[in-house]
């Protein structure tokens, strides 16, 4: 475990992370899941200049595009990430890359709600003897 973790933290390009989740995917979970996240973070936000290599690692059904989704949709993602990826990915997409960044976008919303659901608010029964 030792291993997984100093190769996840020292993640920091595309090929890397593409990498270390072939060689410790099967420990992503606990400690690792967070330093997974931390290096996802780190080569998309750090990395952002260079986000055009991403492409050959997020091919359409690869299992690393399919880690790369959950992990961005994930509950445990924290807002200011997720804003700081969306926020990158609407106003800093480099010329030509208009569906890599429409996949980032895409990912931090696959499987959340499309609204948050109105609270009902339920009224009182009358009283029985008509008095409030």
């Amino acid at each position: 475990m030792a291993s997984a973790e100093k190769a996840i933290d020292n993640v920091t390009s595309w090929a890397a992370l593409d990498r270390a989740v072939r060689d410790f995917g099967h420990c992503d979970r606990g400690r690792a899941a967070e330093l997974f996240t931390e290096a996802l973070l780190r080569v998309v936000i750090d990395g952002w200049p260079k986000i055009g290599e991403a492409e050959p690692f997020l091919g359409t059904d690869s299992p690393f595009r399919a880690w790369t989704t959950r992990r961005l949709s994930s509950s445990t993602l924290s807002k200011e990430d997720s804003e700081s990826v969306r926020g990158l990915a609407k106003s800093s997409c480099p010329a030509g890359r208009a569906q890599l960044c429409e996949y980032f976008r895409e990912a931090l919303e696959f499987g959340k709600p499309l609204v948050m659901p109105t609270p009902i608010e339920i009224a009182k029964p009358p009283s029985p003897t008509g008095k409030k």
